[in-house]
């Protein structure tokens, strides 16, 4: 696909806010997180100029877009999630400007790929129930946070179920 997309339109940038201190504390790592079953934490809901979390952890989709769309599902670390960018800076907001579908950014902050995996795992039981519509495509980018929690070894490294050696 060779669209071309006027970035400007789309996002904010530092220059939007009154400070770039306000612009790095709505785009960078907040603690708000949750406890989400088999993937040990999901965001909590955030609203803020340039980052919308909702209610299910989800960044900048609507949670009507799982329940009415074949969709694509995009699962990664914080290079899915955006780390440091506004939500129409992200992977998956430019897969979704490109590609013309409904994108959802399943990404999350520090997240390995067998956390990805459970998620997806977790989705599907809704699928499963019906609540959800099933995904046409999947998508991982994950393999940075792999490579680096192992290189974190420490004597609590067996505690931590996200590390996958031993």
């Amino acid at each position: 696909v060779n669209k071309k997309i006027n970035k400007n339109q789309y996002h904010l940038k530092a220059r939007d806010y009154k400070s770039y201190n306000q612009f790095k504390k709505d785009t960078q790592h907040f603690r708000n997180y949750e406890y989400s079953s088999f993937i040990g934490f999901r965001a909590g809901e955030k609203r803020k100029k340039s980052i919308k979390i909702n209610q299910y952890g989800i960044r900048n989709n609507n949670i009507n877009d799982l329940k009415k769309h074949l969709s694509i599902w995009v699962f990664g670390g914080s290079t899915v999630w955006g780390y440091g960018v506004s939500d129409k800076e992200t992977i998956p907001f430019y897969l979704s400007e490109i590609s013309k579908k409904t994108v959802i950014n399943l990404g999350e902050q520090a997240y390995v790929s067998r956390q990805s995996l459970n998620f997806l795992l977790n989705l599907l039981s809704d699928v499963d129930a019906n609540l959800i519509k099933p995904p046409s495509h999947v998508i991982f980018y994950d393999g940075v946070n792999d490579a680096i929690h192992p290189c974190t070894l420490s004597k609590y490294s067996n505690d931590n179920p996200y590390i996958h050696y031993q």
